[in-house]
């Protein structure tokens, strides 16, 4: 496993990559993947420090897009569950950077993930 990987969840508000992660050590397992991280409970406890973190607690904690970074043990793959809305290189270039990742990511689809600018639930 590489060592700089984290896992965890995200928020982008403004284009700022508000994030909750810990260390691929540090992740709990979830089934066959790592994880870290709740959205809820990570927004709950959330002391903003930028104008955008205030927006954010300003709000539900489902309002702004939003992900989660998983790594698959079986598969030694990260894949990125996310709102459709921030499927961009650009967002993907933010989350490389941030989680240490230096290799394309996978975005997948969920229904967990459906902010408001994303529309109804996936088919």
């Amino acid at each position: 496993m590489p060592s700089d990987l984290k896992v965890g969840i995200f928020w982008i508000v403004n284009g700022e990559l508000i994030t909750d992660m810990v260390p691929l050590s540090h992740a709990s397992e979830y089934g066959n993947a790592l994880e870290h991280g709740a959205h809820w409970e990570h927004w709950a406890k959330l002391l903003p420090q930028t104008p955008n973190q205030f927006i954010l607690k300003n709000h539900e904690y489902d309002r702004f897009p939003r992900g989660r970074v998983l790594y698959f043990k079986n598969k030694q793959q990260i894949v990125v569950y996310a709102d459709r809305c921030l499927w961009s290189l650009q967002n993907q270039s933010k989350l490389q950077a941030a989680f240490g990742i230096d290799y394309s990511i996978q975005f997948v689809a969920d229904n967990h993930y459906q902010c408001p600018s994303c529309g109804g639930p996936i088919i």
